[in-house]
Parts: structure tokens; sequence; C-alpha cells
């Protein structure tokens, strides 16, 4: 055998091995599959064998012309079984017959090869070697069984089966061939031999794309079309540059004087030609749709379509850049060379929200009531220009006319589909290269016009709920400067009732100085927060809480019953913002004058209790049950004052005491009065005085 007999024998191993790899990993243990399987490692084990065939002293002509014996047979069987789901199975209820029969000749093959007495007693009997007449037989038989397997197969399923019936006619056509010659001519031909390595070798992907087609094989086989486009395109540019190198050569050898110059100037334009095949845009989309029509299932990656989904709108920074991601997702698909996005606003018109490698001079707005609209909304159906034009009845209301016109080079009109719902379209222009457009195709980019509606949605509600926090945080520090504002009105108001009497006081008239004063200056931060649109924040410091007391019976001092301290406690220290502590407390001490009759009494305590600042408010008022402090105490915007209260003044304190790492507890009854327990932890510096303090003694 020459090297190159060796070679091509090896090749068509190592592809038979790769294949067995596959089917190993993916076979579930059904007929076929398991067929399929033995087929692929019995003929990597008879391409092994065949390399070595003649020129190794273990591995003899004989063992590999009986291996081969082995190959047909189990290339038979598979054929075999797959045609007993054909029709042909009802008609034959004696086939068994050609099984014992087939069965017969390749044990007696195999005896032949194996044992040279035997084939030569046969010889003699039939005066021809009976070994080359048998492997005649079986490729005879070979190609009669892959012609019946095609010709019985339905014809929607034929395509299923059609490269399978190429390749193994293939195989056994040149088989036929090969003994056929030798069986003249009493030898077998040298050059036949070794070529036929690498014909079984192209066999290998017909038998792999087949295996790919037929899911009820159990082989799960995934052939990638990337895989498949790059390796194709390196092979076709070797064979190009083969070629090249070729022609250059018979140029230069029969070109004369010239012989050079011309093969340089060849070189140079064939290479260009090369380039622009390479970066042409055309040329891809030709060989993409080339490859989807007659090497795969479906026409689409599906796995591929939607990760390039999910990367094409994650790569999207801005708001902008992401709607015109969802336009490249559609371009993408069917290699459109451009497009634009129209959205659905809040008067009920659909405006251009991006546009993709093309500019819309006009139809930037489109009524709701346009017939490309209504179609849409009602059908929901992806608008293919080239069908319409030829077959305008199938779009029963639709008028494209004016788009026509205002929109050049209009291709498809890809409707964007959230509950039921048209969100907005997607317009895309002619592709690059010609191309066809079938269900596959509508119904992938109507899947994917779904998902684009849906993300676009969930992108406006995500704004809309930022929007709707903003006016919330908003609200909400308006509602809380309106309750200061009522305090201070309040305090004012105690000013303005008792100024008639009490004008003449020195001591009064320096009170109302402190107590505008004091207002004042709660109005201008109430002011500057207003004026920046956001809650200051409180500059947190160590205060002393008996400080604190102080000032809020003193605030509070106007009004009946009048509030006292009835326990404190000296360096009493906690972190915090002093004005917002003296609001807060001023307001539960206001609360309870409002509850409480004006013999009764409203006091205040301060102590320590196990690292922490213990506050108390208490009064002997009409008190709360316990399901209004359950269910309404706590609750903002709930009160009990009617039009005089905002109901925010308790959950503004509890809210503060959490914010400070503290606490805030209720206890109250009927006519028997309420305590409001405050606990906050004490200042750190406060700790360490403490400790301090233990140490000197």
């Amino acid at each position: 055998m020459t090297q190159f007999g060796f070679a091509s024998y090896i090749i068509t191993a190592v592809f038979y091995a790769i294949l067995g790899l596959l089917l190993c990993t993916s076979w579930r243990g059904r007929m076929k599959g398991g067929l399929l399987l033995t087929v692929v490692l019995v003929s990597e084990l008879w391409a092994a064998v065949g390399a070595f065939a003649g020129s190794n002293e273990y591995v003899q002509l004989k063992h590999f012309l009986a291996l081969e014996v082995v190959r047909n047979a189990i290339w038979s069987a598979m054929i075999w079984q797959l045609l007993s789901y054909t029709k042909l199975n009802k008609e034959h209820h004696w086939k068994n017959l050609y099984v014992l029969g087939y069965l017969e000749l390749a044990l007696v093959t195999v005896v032949a090869e194996l044992f040279p007495a035997f084939g030569a007693m046969l010889k003699s009997i039939t005066l021809i070697d009976f070994r080359i007449l048998s492997h005649v037989v079986q490729a005879i038989v070979g190609l009669f069984l892959v012609e019946q397997l095609f010709r019985n197969t339905r014809l929607e399923l034929r395509w299923t089966i059609k490269l399978l019936c190429l390749g193994a006619g293939v195989m056994f056509l040149y088989d036929f061939v090969l003994y056929s010659e030798s069986l003249l001519f009493g030898r077998i031909d040298p050059d036949l031999w070794d070529a036929r390595g690498i014909v079984n070798a192209f066999v290998v992907p017909m038998v792999a794309i087949s295996a790919a087609r037929n899911p009820h094989w159990s082989v799960d086989i995934f052939v990638s079309r990337s895989m498949v486009y790059h390796t194709t395109a390196l092979l076709a540019t070797g064979v190009y540059l083969l070629l090249m190198a070729t022609v250059g050569y018979y140029i230069r050898e029969f070109g004369g004087s010239w012989g050079r110059v011309a093969q340089v100037v060849f070189v140079v334009i064939s290479s260009l030609i090369l380039l622009l095949m390479i970066t042409s845009g055309r040329i891809r989309a030709s060989v993409k749709v080339f490859f989807n029509q007659h090497f795969f299932t479906y026409k689409y990656d599906y796995r591929d379509e939607w990760l390039k989904l999910n990367r094409t709108l994650a790569a999207g920074e801005s708001e902008q850049a992401l709607r015109e991601g969802c336009i490249k997702v559609l371009l993408n698909i069917v290699d459109s060379g451009g497009g634009a996005l129209w959205i659905k606003q809040e008067d009920g018109k659909y405006r251009i929200s991006a546009e993709c490698n093309v500019v819309i001079e006009q139809m930037k707005t489109v009524d709701e009531s346009d017939s490309l609209v209504t179609f849409l909304r009602e059908r929901q159906w992806v608008i293919e220009l080239p069908e319409y034009l030829q077959t305008p009845e199938l779009y029963e209301g639709l008028t494209l006319y004016e788009w026509q016109d205002k929109v050049p080079m209009l291709w498809l009109v890809v409707p964007l589909i959230q509950q039921g719902k048209l969100y907005g379209f997607i317009a895309l222009v002619q592709p690059q290269a010609t191309r066809d457009i079938n269900w596959e195709d509508h119904d992938l980019l109507k899947t994917v016009g779904q998902q684009l509606a849906n993300y676009l949605a969930l992108m406006d509600t995500s704004d809309a709920l930022a929007n709707a926090r903003q006016f919330e945080a908003y609200n909400r520090l308006s509602a809380f400067i309106v309750h200061d504002l009522k305090n201070l009105v309040a305090q004012l108001s105690l000013v303005v009732k008792n100024a008639e009497k009490h004008k003449r006081n020195p001591e009064f008239i320096d009170d109302v100085v402190d107590t505008l004063a004091n207002s004042v200056d709660k109005m201008n931060r109430l002011l500057g927060q207003l004026r920046k649109g956001n809650v200051i924040e409180p500059k947190v410091r160590t205060v002393n809480m008996k400080e604190i007391l102080e000032l809020v019976v003193k605030q509070q001092n106007k009004a009946k019953p009048k509030p006292k301290v009835v326990k404190t406690a000296e360096n009493m220290l906690v972190s915090g913002d002093q004005d917002k502590l003296v609001s807060i407390l001023g307001h539960l001490v206001q609360n309870a004058q409002e509850a409480t009759q004006e013999n009764g009494s409203v006091s205040l305590s301060l102590y320590k209790l196990d690292s922490r600042a213990i506050i108390e408010v208490t009064d002997t008022g009409c008190g709360m049950d316990s399901r209004f402090i359950r269910e309404r105490l706590f609750r903002p915007f709930d009160t009990t004052k009617g039009n005089a209260g905002m109901g925010i003044g308790v959950f503004e304190a509890r809210q503060l005491v959490t914010t400070y790492g503290g606490q805030m507890e209720v206890e109250s009854e009927p006519n028997k009065g309420t305590r409001f327990t405050l606990r906050l932890p004490l200042a750190k510096q406060a700790l360490e005085n403490k400790r301090n303090e233990r140490d000197v003694v």
C-alpha cells in the first residue's frame, strides 16, 4: 500500500472515531441508535485495519477482507432495520429469508477469507474466486437496500434519510466497481484500493447529519452552524488558494518571457478577489442561506439566537442604546440592512424611538387609526412587503402604498406584542442578499418581537417606578414639613392668644422673642429643604438628653397641663440631632397635653438602663385601646384630630428613634392614660466616661 493509501484509510478511521465518540456520549439505548453506533465503531476498526493491511506481519489482507464482510453486514442490518418502519414492512411477510440467505453468504465468505484452503476449494467448485464474488454480491445487496429505503420512505420524510442513503450508496457503488473489476481481471486495482479510504471519509459527515435529522434514533448530535460556516469558509479558501497556485504555476511555465510578470499579476488579482469575497456581506449572507436550506433541520440555531438576543440587550448602557439594540436583534436574524422602532405614546400615537442604519424623514408619527397599526393590532402578523405586493388578498384591509413611498427599501414590519396589545413595531429594510422568508422566519421574528416588547415595557415601567419614587420622596418630605409648620403655627397661636393678657409683662415679651426666633430658625431650615427638594440629613452628634428635656418643657410650657420632669439623670449622652429629638419629644408632649384635661398631668422621666437612655412621656389622659395602637397609631396620615392633625407625628418619632438604633414602645389603657417609652443607646463618649469613672474609683 502506498503512503497515500495509508493516509486515506487513517483519515477515515479518525473521522469515524470522532463520530463514534459523539454517539457514545448521546446514545439512549434504542435499537436504531445502537445499530448506528455499531456501524460507526466497526467502520472505524475496518479503516484502521485497512491502513496496515498487507504491510504488517500481524495484520494481513485476509483479516481486512473478513472484517469488511462484517462491516457490510452491519450496514445492511441497519438499513434493513430502517426499512422495517416503511410500507415495505407490510408488503413482504417472508423478508426473513433475505436475512437468512445474507447471513449464510457472509459466514461462508468470512471462513473463505480466514482459511485459504477452504477458499481454494470453493474456487475449484465455482471456477471463480468466491471471495471476490461474495463482495460483489454484498455491494449489490447494499445498493438494493439503499434504493428500497429511499423509495419506500414517505415523501415528506425523505429529507431525513437522504444523506444517509447517498453516503451508503456511494460506498456500496464504489465497492461494486472495485470488486467487479477485480473479478474480471483477476487482480485488485491498487489506485482504486488506495482511494477507497478518502471516498469512505466523505460518507462520515453524511451519516452525522442524518443522525442529527432523526431524533427518534436517540442520537443527539449537534452540529454547530458557526463551526460549519467557518470550516467551510476555511476549506473553500484553501481550495481557492490551491487552484490559484496551480494556475499561477502553469502561467509562469507556459507564459514565455512574460510568464513571471503574468504570474505576479494573476496572484495579486486573485488575492484581491479572495479578500473581496471574504469581506462581502452579501456573499456571507448567501452562504448562510444556502447552508440553512440544505444542511440543517431548522434554519436557525435557537440557542445561539437566544444568547445573541441577551448579549445585545445587555450591551446597551443607555436607554437609547437599548432601543437601538432591540432593532439590531432583528437585523442580525434576517441580515437586514437597517430598521426603525416605533413605540406607542401616551396620546395613543406611535412615534419613532430609535433608528439603526437608516434615516426616516417621514412617517415619524403614525396614528392609531393607520391601516398598518390596525392590521398589526388585530392580526399580530409579521408583514412581508414582497408577499403583500404579490398576494395582497392575504393582507385584507392593509394599505402600504404610503409606507412604500415614505420609507425607502421597506421589507418587513415586525409587531411588538405585549400582553396581547400592540406596544410598538419595528420596520426593517431590504437585506444585502436576496432572501426568502418562510414560516420559521415569521415565528422567530414574532417570538423575538414579543420578548423585545416585554423588555421595553419593563424598561418603561422601571422609569415610571423611579419617577413615582421621586414623587413619593417629595410628597413624604412635604408631609413632614407641613407637620412641622403646623407645630410652629400652634406655638405662634399660643403667643397671639396670650398677647393681650400678658403683653405688658417683660418676661412674656422675652418668651415671645425667643419663640419667634426659634420659629424663624425652623422655618428657614424648612425652606432650605423645599429649595433642594430632599430631606437634609440631620447632624448627628453627642447631645445631653437632660438639656433636651428642659428645652421640651420650656417649649410646651405655654399649654395646659404644663409638662414637668419628675425624674432625671446627669450626663445622659446619646448620639443624635438635637433639633429632631426636641421636635419628636415636643410632639409626644403636645399629644399628651391635647389628650389630657387641664387638671391632669403630663410628666417626663429620664434614666439609664443597660447602656441605654430611657425617656418616658406619661399622661393621665383618655388613653387608647390595644386595637387602635396595633392598627392605627403608627400608620402615617391616620389621625383622630380631624383637619387639625396630620397623622405623621408618632410615625416620624418612631422612624427617627429606629434610625438612631433605638426603640419606641407605648402602653395605654382607655381612661387611664398613656406612656411612651423611648430607648436610645448611650453615646460612645458617655460609655467611655462611665468606664473612666470606674477606673478612678
